[in-house]
């Protein structure tokens, strides 16, 4: 079933689909069947890289890498616990360090745009989000557990936050030349 999603997926999102099947040995003898998942998504010249490992870590990793002109700040996103959401007068399930305001409001607003922040309060939908700029590049990288009910929604909408977060970038960071 999750490989008809993800098939779907592809071909509606004009994007390539590959998956790999392979047994992996367990304790006494047992083995446990594992399927990877890999997604590549074309989006403004830039390739949207989605592995998923189900069977063995349930898994999800997404990466992109964005060339850059100028310095952006480095975020990191998480979630915030459960109890601290019940009294937080700030409902957002989220939890975004970053030096640049603007930065910061731009990830909350790909994070609304794309339908992650419903997921995350719907769900135990628990990613961590990295931004990191290095030799005039800006690496963005996912990773959560798939262990929640809709995991087959949430790749379409970690697909849609990608590319609202490349928007954002490309159009105040990106590098003109392209």
């Amino acid at each position: 079933m999750f490989e008809e999603i993800l098939s779907t997926l592809a071909s509606d999102k004009n994007c390539t689909y590959t998956r790999e099947d392979f047994t992996v040995a367990g304790n006494w003898g047992a083995s446990a069947p594992v399927s990877i998942h890999r997604l590549r998504i074309a989006h403004e010249g830039l390739e949207i890289q989605m592995k998923i490992d189900l069977g063995n870590h349930n898994l999800a990793e997404v990466n992109v890498v964005i060339p850059v002109n100028s310095l952006v700040s480095d975020f990191k996103l998480t979630t915030k616990e459960q109890l601290s959401r019940l009294f937080s007068f700030d409902k957002s399930p989220w939890k975004v360090k970053t030096k640049d305001p603007q930065l910061n409001r731009e990830v909350s607003k790909a994070l609304d745009q794309s339908g992650l922040t419903k997921l995350a309060k719907d769900e135990i939908f628990v990613p961590t989000i990295e931004g990191l700029y290095k030799d005039l590049t800006y690496t963005v990288f996912t990773r959560y557990y798939l262990g929640f009910n809709n995991k087959e929604k949430s790749v379409e909408l970690v697909i849609e936050f990608y590319k609202e977060l490349i928007q954002h970038i490309l159009s105040n960071y990106g590098n003109k030349l392209r």
